[in-house]
């Protein structure tokens, strides 16, 4: 089983490749929202005391290093860096319900990396006894695993519990990492997956594609009813996303013109047990290759594709 250990304190601690990642393309537009977490809200029915509430933030703020991280350049390259202390402010604001929404999104701006916090805390009252708690973090110090262990430790520092020590933070995670990127079994994986080459294909748009994209800051979002989709997945002894999965590398096939697309898979990265109870960015996505001769039907080409 692998292992990781305390690592002693350092004034500049390494990237995981995660993080590296995120910053170096938050640096091509520094401007940009894209990797702002402006969705994640707690809607609070009952007596709330907004002091405390502040007070446990704090508290997690102080245990998790990265809340207190900040990513400057020094040198051409990014560092991370940990405050000892870093004072916590939750915003407290009284609006109707339906104004939340626009209210979260006026209140979205861009992180400079170099600064810390990159979080925000709001909390807005929308009638007598009626809260929502909104959260808003730059990627690259939060990922969903990390906000529900946020969730969980924030409650119970709020009902007065005391939680245990965190042996090992997300630091020491980085170190570990670092040290440990001779992965022998990954690398032949994925020398085998693209042996041949990385396929290079078109989305055929009009207008073309620049070479450079452009950070895109809004989402499109499609509400669909998963329970037929569900039922033709059990039909075929997979899993849901494994279906959806198909589906998507078959549509890119077809619009492309080829039988030979890649597509990143998100992972949750906490490969590692001693992760379970760690804030950070842990998240990687994996380039999976999929093929599609011709002559498959779709029932083969949806089996061929499951993991």
């Amino acid at each position: 089983m692998t292992n990781f250990e305390k690592t002693p304190f350092r004034a500049q601690w390494p990237l995981t490749f995660a993080e590296r990642q995120i910053a170096i393309e938050q640096q091509t537009n520094p401007e940009s929202c894209a990797y702002n977490i402006n969705h994640w809200a707690v809607e609070i029915n009952g007596a709330l005391d907004a002091v405390r509430l502040e007070s446990a933030l704090g508290i997690i703020v102080s245990r998790h290093a990265a809340f207190r991280s900040c990513y400057p350049m020094e040198n051409g390259e990014f560092v991370r860096r940990v405050a000892e202390k870093l004072s916590v402010r939750l915003h407290k604001e009284s609006c109707a319900r339906g104004d939340t929404e626009e209210l979260t999104q006026k209140t979205n701006k861009p992180y400079n990396l170099g600064n810390a916090p990159l979080f925000r805390f709001t909390l807005y009252q929308t009638g007598n006894e009626t809260y929502i708690l909104h959260f808003n973090f730059h990627h690259i110090i939060m990922d969903g695993t990390s906000f529900s262990v946020m969730m969980d430790e924030l409650w119970c520092v709020y009902k007065g519990e005391t939680l245990p020590p965190l042996e090992l933070d997300h630091t020491d995670y980085a170190v570990w990492q670092l040290e440990n990127t001779d992965d022998e079994n990954s690398r032949e994986f994925f020398s085998q997956m693209f042996a041949d080459g990385v396929p290079e294909i078109e989305m055929p748009t009009l207008p073309k594609r620049p070479d450079v994209l452009p950070f895109a800051d809004t989402d499109c979002i499609r509400i669909i009813d998963l329970k037929p989709i569900d039922e033709a997945a059990r039909r075929l002894g997979i899993t849901t996303f494994e279906l959806l999965f198909a589906a998507a590398g078959l549509t890119l096939a077809k619009y492309c013109g080829s039988e030979d697309v890649t597509l990143g898979v998100p992972m949750n990265g906490r490969s590692v047990t001693q992760t379970a109870g760690m804030v950070g960015m842990f998240v990687n996505t994996l380039p999976v290759r999929v093929k599609a001769p011709g002559l498959m039907s779709a029932g083969e080409y949806i089996k061929a594709t499951c993991f």
